[in-house]
């Protein structure tokens, strides 16, 4: 009886052995096989909107022009009793922008290093040829009429110089005396300021600083901005589809009013007074009609001070341009 159940064991295995070859050859009668996880979506793609501005290459300051020229600031005009760019003056070694003000200038160098010069008050310790040492780590900046604006690259807003009327949005108001505050932290999230009062947010909100007297906090001017710049007593609002407006400020803290329509389009750059496409280059009259007029010049970088306008080609040419009643005169510098 033994060997009898003992064979009958080994047919069943042998039986249930033949089932499990035949289910696996069969097709469908298989182990089912563990579907692949879905691919994941590809990593969006940055926003423009999060990137800094480009290094700035040339500034206005009074009546005197400064540029970056092969890593160094080169400077001529009124401050060196010559308009010739031939006989231009280096200033500054190591250089990667500069920016200029009425009567400030700022140059940052190649480690992140913010330096100013014109103000009426250095307190600063480090000092290089007259230029006072300010912040670290800074991605860009720019120059108001006695202040300054700068964002660091952890995209902090950092503001200092007099603040009689609020320019700087720092919560105080100078009394008295116009003193002369520190640099101080007064915004996160920034990626770009522009001519010391117009702010732009990694989230495309523009905000507006110092525009209105007695106003000591950031005030939001409107939303969906890549960018902005001052032009023709109003503000110059682009947006990420190259769209470009052309608005008033309110009497008042408060938003800006677009006009239905834009002024033009495909538009990839603004800089004060002027804006660029990837054929040319306009530059705005004053007035109560500003008209935009053509320069017939690509330009990657432009400039402005008392005496007129300073484009560059992005072939590295240096334009000397004038506005006059209809149309823009051009002379390039050698």
């Amino acid at each position: 009886e033994r060997k009898i159940a003992m064979k009958q064991r080994k047919r069943l295995l042998s039986a249930l052995l033949c089932c499990a070859l035949l289910a696996a050859l069969l097709p469908g009668c298989g182990p089912e096989e563990t579907p692949a996880p879905p691919a994941s979506d590809p990593p969006a793609a940055e926003s423009p909107l999060a990137l800094l501005p480009e290094e700035a290459p040339l500034a206005g300051s009074g009546g005197s022009w400064f540029a970056v020229v092969d890593g160094d600031l080169v400077g001529w005009g009124e401050r060196y009793d010559s308009a010739d760019y031939s006989q231009r003056t280096v200033e500054f070694e190591g250089v990667r922008s500069v920016w200029g003000g009425r009567f400030l200038q700022a140059v940052l160098d190649q480690e992140g290093g913010l330096w100013t010069r014109g103000s009426s008050i250095p307190d600063q310790d480090q000092a290089r040829d007259g230029w006072q040492y300010r912040l670290s780590d800074v991605a860009t900046a720019s120059l108001g009429l006695w202040h300054g604006a700068a964002v660091r690259t952890d995209g902090t807003l950092w503001t200092w110089g007099k603040n009689d009327e609020g320019q700087l949005a720092n919560g105080e108001l100078a009394e008295g005396d116009p003193q002369e505050f520190p640099p101080r932290q007064v915004m996160e999230g920034v990626r770009a300021v522009r001519s010391g009062s117009y702010v732009l947010t990694v989230d495309g909100d523009l905000y507006g600083i110092g525009l209105w007297k007695g106003t000591t906090e950031p005030v939001l001017l409107c939303r969906g901005a890549a960018d902005a710049a001052p032009a023709a007593g109003r503000v110059q609002v682009l947006t990420p589809e190259g769209e470009l407006y052309l608005a008033d400020l309110p009497e008042g803290p408060g938003e800006l009013q677009l006009p239905e329509q834009p002024q033009a389009a495909g538009v990839e750059a603004v800089f004060e007074g002027g804006y660029s496409t990837a054929e040319d280059s306009f530059l705005w009259t004053r007035g109560e009609t500003p008209q935009a007029l053509a320069t017939g010049l690509a330009v990657d970088a432009a400039a402005q001070n008392l005496d007129g306008w300073l484009l560059r080609t992005p072939e590295g040419a240096l334009w000397r341009a004038e506005i006059g009643q209809d149309a823009v005169a051009l002379e390039e510098l050698t």
